[in-house]
């Protein structure tokens, strides 16, 4: 059920391209204005994000996604918003040395005196 047509454009291989392109080499646009975008060229940039950033999900095979997902834009929403509530979480886990504290999101150890 793919009822929004931005989200169908976005999805669009050939806009995918324009947007990746546009984004590694800059020269490339995709609108004539450079600036002050309307709210719908605004939306349709956001989709062409989200679907840009689903579609590496997919090379990566990361799981709970595949090509499925991109098809309907209810199981869109849906993994997304799987995605969100999984990746917001950081775990902690405490070292047995000393009360050290160990996050997961990054390379930084806080220790605890």
């Amino acid at each position: 059920m793919n009822c929004n047509p931005l989200r169908k454009l976005a999805r669009d291989r050939n806009w995918q391209i324009l947007y990746n392109r546009a984004k590694e080499i800059g020269t490339v646009r995709l609108f004539n204005n450079d600036c002050d975008f309307t709210c719908l060229q605004l939306n349709f940039l956001s989709w062409l994000e989200i679907y840009s950033a689903l579609e590496q999900d997919i090379a990566l095979k990361k799981e709970n996604i595949d090509m499925t997902v991109l098809e309907d834009d209810i199981r869109t929403d849906a993994y997304l918003y799987w995605r969100r509530i999984h990746e917001d979480k950081p775990t902690i886990k405490t070292s047995p040395k000393k009360g050290k504290v160990v996050r997961s999101e990054g390379s930084t150890v806080f220790t605890r005196k």
